[in-house]
């Protein structure tokens, strides 16, 4: 095989390790929707052999390559032939139990930009994935952004490309140092999300100076410290990372639970405020700020985030539980009694006549608002 085709291969193993002409017709808002609840289906099948259909090769080629001095039709080639197989391979790295969900799409620069929210064990990320119309008129992607990256595949490959072309002799491809570089990139972010902040750490200690300064394995450095046995690491490392890029969704979503750990709640709930602005407004959220702010007590705000993620998403049985549990902390028994009246009528939901014994309804049973709630409830 042809050294630009294998480094080109192992780029594409490297990052998944780690989430045209012009088109004959331009797509409605109903068209991108429509798209982005089919994407849902095929993420949520593991579709590979699907999921590798909706990507747009030579456009997400050209994306990647085009900062690349040099760039042969040889090496485009090569660079598309490594990164194609490995496309639907991208939905085994996500979980059984994960949730995905197609939020709405945003304006943005090239192309249509659909956000997507994913929620896992892994936590909480958000994909921004651009699509247009390829010259058949079908829409496919071009490219994905990662929040949990802070960075567009396309980025990620074409930093890579330009390390290892930069390091490699023309005839032979990378060399060993730069191959064993590559693996101990791969093995901190690995390392990382383990949850072994300390190991991590020590990875990056020991990475080339132009490693440490890409910004996924800044990401990794935070998620590192978050986890590591020094706590003051952890603010080090957060204030050189805002000094390098900023206010980044990418750590913001890192640092969530690392300041709940603390009781920073305020902070925690900058980066939820933050991440809300990013993706342009997303219900779970919302119900996140309702968690932190119950936590910290403060439940009047809880019930406000409540109330504001059930006006998003009007279906969301989650935003419902949240303002009843609410109203128990507030011992507002008639919010409780609205809302379980509500749960009751428009969902296919039935409480106990005697609640369960929840702990949360202590109170209310006590109350003549729970009287009422037995009268005005619907029949079975």
């Amino acid at each position: 095989m042809n050294s630009r085709i294998a480094f080109a291969a192992l780029l594409c193993s490297v990052v998944f390790c780690l989430p045209a002409p012009a088109a004959p017709a331009v797509p409605d808002s109903a068209a991108l929707d429509a798209w982005g609840e089919e994407l849902v289906a095929v993420v949520q099948n593991r579709d590979g052999a699907a999921f590798s259909q909706r990507f747009n090769l030579d456009t997400f080629t050209a994306r990647a390559l085009r900062n690349v001095p040099g760039v042969t039709p040889q090496m485009a080639a090569g660079f598309r032939t490594g990164f194609g197989p490995k496309v639907g391979d991208f939905l085994n790295n996500l979980q059984p139990e994960d949730s995905f969900v197609y939020l709405h799409t945003r304006p943005g620069g090239e192309g249509h930009h659909l956000i997507f929210r994913l929620l896992g064990e892994s936590g909480l990320n958000y994909w921004d994935v651009t699509v247009s119309p390829d010259a058949a008129g079908v829409l496919k992607i071009d490219d994905m952004y990662f929040a949990s990256t802070g960075e567009a595949i396309s980025q990620t490959m074409q930093r890579l490309v330009l390390r290892m072309l930069s390091n490699s002799d023309p005839n032979d491809g990378p060399s060993d140092a730069e191959l064993a570089a590559i693996a101990d990139f791969s093995k901190m972010g690995t390392t990382a999300v383990a949850g072994k902040g300390d190991e991590a750490l020590l990875i990056y200690d020991a990475l080339p100076e132009k490693y440490q300064r890409d910004k996924v394995t800044q990401v990794m450095r935070v998620l590192a410290a978050s986890t590591c046995s020094d706590p003051k690491k952890l603010d080090e490392v957060c204030i050189d990372f805002k000094r390098r890029f900023g206010d980044d969704p990418a750590c913001d979503l890192m640092l969530i639970d690392a300041f709940l750990a603390r009781k920073h709640y305020e902070s925690a709930l900058a980066c939820a405020d933050r991440l809300d602005a990013f993706v342009g407004g997303d219900p779970h959220l919302d119900l996140l700020r309702a968690g932190i702010q119950r936590e910290a007590g403060m439940f009047e705000r809880a019930q406000i985030s409540g109330l504001r993620a059930h006006e998003r998403d009007p279906l969301s049985f989650d935003a419902i539980d949240m303002l009843i549990t609410v109203g128990a902390d507030l011992k507002d028994f008639d919010e409780m009694k609205k809302w379980m009246l509500f749960a009751e009528s428009d969902f296919d939901f039935r409480f106990a006549d005697d609640l369960n014994g929840g702990e949360i309804f202590t109170d209310f049973k006590q109350s003549p608002q729970y009287k009422l709630w037995l009268k005005e409830r619907p029949a079975e």
